[in-house]
């Protein structure tokens, strides 16, 4: 793999923030999104900040993995600029999201997961021809079956109103920025892909309007 230096930095800055606020309960409240600091102190910069905090080493573990495995590929086409625009764009998109579905709860959430589902979908649709590898699972999944699949689980999550304390919803809103930054980078993937991307801009549009019309959850990993 060619040297791909922003994603091993996001990796780096992550895990040094993520340790160091795992002993410092106070710092964890300070970053991690809480909906009522952001609705009425206006604590806005928790929306960002949340993607840098974990709740124990297998959460960061899983998230920058996952990030590692499919960052560099995003480096690597389209540069960092890119990666980054996708990465904190999925963060910020699941933030955002999280915050109009929990509004007026007592909501908190933490994790870097709408980053990481942002650049995984990215990474499907610049090669939807390849496959995934699952933790648990001995075999490939091939890409665009991985992707519905994990819309059709992320809805499922989402319609059970957070019962696993799992942040779907950003989980969801940062699949959906990925697939979108992708497509204005690279309109031309549509034209390779016009069944797979319509499906997916089909399904993630329905989702997303359900997912506006009903509300749920206190406390999601992200």
């Amino acid at each position: 793999m060619e040297s791909t230096p922003l994603t091993l930095l996001f990796i780096l800055v992550t895990g040094a923030v993520s340790v160091a606020a795992f002993s410092r309960p106070t710092l964890l409240s300070t970053l991690l999104l809480d909906a009522r600091q952001v609705e009425a102190r206006g604590e806005r910069w928790r929306m960002l900040t949340s993607g840098f905090v974990h709740a124990n080493f297998f959460h960061l573990f899983v998230n920058m993995f996952s990030f590692w495995s499919f960052g560099g590929v995003i480096e690597q086409v389209f540069g960092p600029a890119l990666l980054a625009a996708i990465y904190i764009g999925g963060i910020l998109g699941g933030s955002l999201l999280a915050l109009v579905v929990h509004r007026g709860e007592n909501y908190r959430a933490l994790g870097a997961s709408g980053g990481v589902c942002a650049v995984i979908f990215a990474s499907v649709l610049i090669m939807p021809g390849s496959s995934i590898y699952l933790f648990l699972i001995p075999f490939p999944i091939p890409a665009q079956v991985f992707a519905f699949l994990f819309l059709g689980w992320t809805w499922f999550g989402m319609r059970r109103r957070g019962a696993d304390g799992i942040g779907h919803d950003a989980h969801f809103a940062g699949a959906l920025v990925g697939v979108l930054v992708v497509l204005l980078r690279a309109p031309g993937i549509v034209s390779e892909s016009p069944l797979f991307v319509g499906g997916l801009l089909l399904a993630s549009g329905w989702m997303l309007q359900q997912a506006l019309s009903g509300r749920r959850g206190k406390h999601d990993w992200r």
